[in-house]
C-alpha cells in the first residue's frame, strides 16, 4: 500500500469514528423527542414546561462549546474528548433514573455539556486532516452522516415507547457513546498544530474575520430553524393534527434523510463552483418551501402538506450547512477547535433563545409553528447572498 493510500485509509477510520460519537451525542438530543407528550403527562405538566427540557440541553451544550475547543487545540482532542464523555454518560444514567421535571430538566444539562465532543472535534479534526481540496466534500459527508442520528433517533425513540418507556433511550445513548469515544481516542491524530497566540490574541482574530462572522450568522439561523423543528412538531403532528408516534417519527426521518442528501450534494458542487453557486441553488427549494409552508399553516393546514412543505424547506438547508462550516474554517489551520466551538456556543446561545420564545409565544398553534420556520428561512436567504467563497480584502 503507497502512503497515499494509507493516509486515505487512516482518514477514513477516523472519519467513521468521529461520525460515531457525534451520532451518539445528537441522539441524546433527539430521541426522547416524540416521548415529549408523554414526559409531561407524567409529570404533570404543559408544553412549554417540558420544553425546557430541551433548552436546558442546549445551554448545557453551551458551556461544553465554551470551553472544548479551545482546550481540544491545546491540551489534544483525546483528553478533551474523555471528559466530554463522560460527563455526557453520566448525564444520559441521570436522564433515566430522573422521578421528577427538575431532576431530569437538571439531568439535560450535564448531558448537553457533554454531547458536543463529536461535532467539534469532528469539524476541526476535518479542517487539520483532510487536505483543502476534499475538506469540502468530507465536511459535507460528515453533516450528512450525522443528519441520520436526528432522522433514526425519533423513530428509535417512538419504538421505545412501545417496548420500553422514555428512560430506556437514555440507557441506549450512553451506551452508545461510551464505545464510539473509545474508537474515536485510538483513531484520533497524534499531534496537532498548535496555536502560537494567546487566547485573548486567537479570539481577536477569528471574530475579526469577516468570514466568519458572516457563516455565523447561517450557522444561528439555521440552527434555531431546525431545532424549532425537532422541539415543536411532536406536539404539532401528534397532538394537533393527530398522528401516532411511529407515523410522526417516519415523517421527521424523511425530513432530515431530505436535507442529508442535500448535504451529500452540496459538496460535490461546493467542490466544482464554489460558495456562491451553492448558496443561490439553495434559494430556490429554500424559498419555494418558506413561501408554501406559510401557505399551508394558515389556509389549509394538514399532514401531508405540512410534511410536503416542511421537508422541502428544512432539506434545502442541507445545501447550505456544511459549505458553511468548511467556509468558515478555512482561514483557521491552528485554532479550527477554538473557531468551531465560538461558532456553536454562539449558535445554540440563539437556538436555546428561539425556543423560549417560540414556548413562550406561539407553541400550540399549527399556524405559529409554519410561520417561525418560514420567516427563519428567509432571514438564510439574506446571510446565504452575502457570504463569499473566500476571506473579503480590504
Amino acid at each position: 500500500m503507497t502512503t497515499a493510500d494509507d493516509s486515505r485509509a487512516r482518514r477514513r477510520t477516523l472519519f467513521l469514528a468521529l461520525s460515531a460519537l457525534s451520532m451518539a451525542g445528537q441522539a441524546g438530543a433527539f430521541l426522547y423527542i416524540p416521548a415529549l407528550p408523554e414526559i409531561a403527562a407524567e409529570f404533570g405538566v404543559g408544553e412549554a414546561e417540558v420544553q425546557a427540557t430541551v433548552v436546558a440541553f442546549i445551554l448545557g451544550s453551551l458551556a461544553g462549546f465554551s470551553v472544548y475547543g479551545p482546550l481540544s487545540d491545546r491540551l489534544g482532542r483525546a483528553p478533551m474528548m474523555i471528559v466530554a464523555t463522560v460527563l455526557f454518560v453520566g448525564g444520559s444514567v441521570a436522564c433515566a433514573l430522573a422521578g421528577e421535571l427538575g431532576a431530569l430538566t437538571l439531568a439535560r444539562f450535564v448531558q448537553g455539556a457533554g454531547s458536543i465532543t463529536g461535532i467539534v472535534t469532528g469539524r476541526a479534526v476535518i479542517r487539520d486532516a483532510w487536505p483543502r481540496s476534499e475538506a469540502g466534500r468530507a465536511m459535507s459527508h460528515f453533516t450528512a452522516v450525522n443528519t441520520i442520528a436526528p432522522a433514526a433517533s425519533p423513530v428509535a425513540g417512538a419504538l421505545a415507547l412501545i417496548v420500553a418507556d422514555w428512560r430506556s433511550g437514555f440507557w441506549l445513548t450512553g451506551a452508545v457513546a461510551l464505545v464510539a469515544m473509545l474508537f474515536a481516542i485510538r483513531a484520533l491524530p497524534a499531534r496537532l498544530p498548535q496555536p502560537a497566540a494567546s487566547m485573548r490574541a486567537s479570539l481577536g482574530r477569528i471574530v475579526r474575520s469577516t468570514l466568519w462572522r458572516r457563516g455565523l450568522l447561517l450557522n444561528m439561523t439555521t440552527n434555531a430553524s431546525f431545532i424549532i423543528m425537532m422541539a415543536g412538531s411532536p406536539f404539532v403532528f401528534m397532538q394537533l393534527l393527530g398522528m401516532n408516534p411511529i407515523s410522526y417519527s417516519l415523517v421527521v426521518a424523511a425530513i432530515l434523510c431530505g436535507f442529508a442528501v442535500a448535504a451529500i450534494y452540496s459538496g460535490e458542487l461546493h467542490a466544482r463552483v464554489g460558495t456562491r453557486a451553492v448558496m443561490r441553488l439553495a434559494l430556490i427549494p429554500l424559498l419555494t418551501g418558506a413561501v408554501a409552508l406559510s401557505l399551508v399553516v394558515v389556509f389549509a393546514p394538514s399532514i401531508l402538506a405540512l410534511a410536503v412543505t416542511l421537508g422541502l424547506t428544512i432539506g434545502a438547508m442541507g445545501l447550505i450547512v456544511p459549505t458553511v462550516h468548511t467556509t468558515m474554517l478555512a482561514p483557521f489551520p491552528d485554532l479550527s477547535g477554538t473557531a468551531t466551538s465560538i461558532a456553536m456556543l454562539v449558535t445554540s446561545a440563539v437556538a436555546a433563545a428561539a425556543v423560549w420564545f417560540y414556548a413562550q409565544t406561539v407553541a400550540g398553534s399549527v399556524a405559529g409553528f409554519g410561520l417561525v420556520i418560514s420567516g427563519l428561512a428567509a432571514l438564510i436567504a439574506v446571510w446565504a447572498l452575502r457570504l463569499p467563497d473566500a476571506e473579503p480584502t480590504a
